[in-house]
């Protein structure tokens, strides 16, 4: 975890964040909620691991390609990241992706608190996010919001992975 990533915990909620989520200061792994069950971690229909040509078959070309220490498909409103050929992580900001509970950018938050309950509030480098985890992986599902507090709106989904 990068050094200006924060957490708070649930007892330490700022006046700031709004009251449908709970912040978490320590380690994430150390006190979050582990409710999620692993087979949540797709988007689409993908799940982590895939081959690279899997994603391909069944999505066709992507618009873009890149490649460096991790290869990227993307797809309109949809990333998929690839550590040697393999699917290591994914970005939705389209309804077209979303998880199989059907957690889609553009609902509403509150729907997604209905489905997994309160989440880790973790601030990272890139902004903050709301995480929910499984006990089975290092991966989670990282959620991007926008809109006024206590009306936000999804505006994208992640799969990420801990390598």
């Amino acid at each position: 975890m990068a050094a200006s990533e924060n957490i708070t915990t649930p007892s330490q909620q700022s006046a700031s964040t709004s009251p449908a989520v709970a912040q978490q200061t320590s380690s994430p792994r150390s006190q979050q909620s582990l409710d999620l069950p692993e087979r949540e971690l797709m988007l689409g229909g993908l799940s982590l691991n895939e081959e690279g040509r899997t994603v391909i078959r069944e999505f066709g070309q992507p618009t873009q390609t890149s490649s460096g220490y991790y290869s990227s498909l993307e797809y309109p409103g949809f990333t998929v990241w690839l550590d040697e050929g393999v699917v290591t992580g994914m970005t939705s900001t389209s309804d077209q992706y979303c998880t199989p509970a059907g957690v889609c950018p553009g609902m509403a938050f509150a729907q997604v608190r209905e489905l997994y309950g309160l989440p880790v509030v973790s601030d990272r480098e890139d902004g903050q996010f709301m995480e929910y985890y499984t006990a089975e992986t290092s991966c989670w599902l990282k959620i991007a919001l926008n809109g006024p507090m206590g009306h936000e709106l999804v505006e994208s989904v992640s799969v990420v992975c801990q390598p």
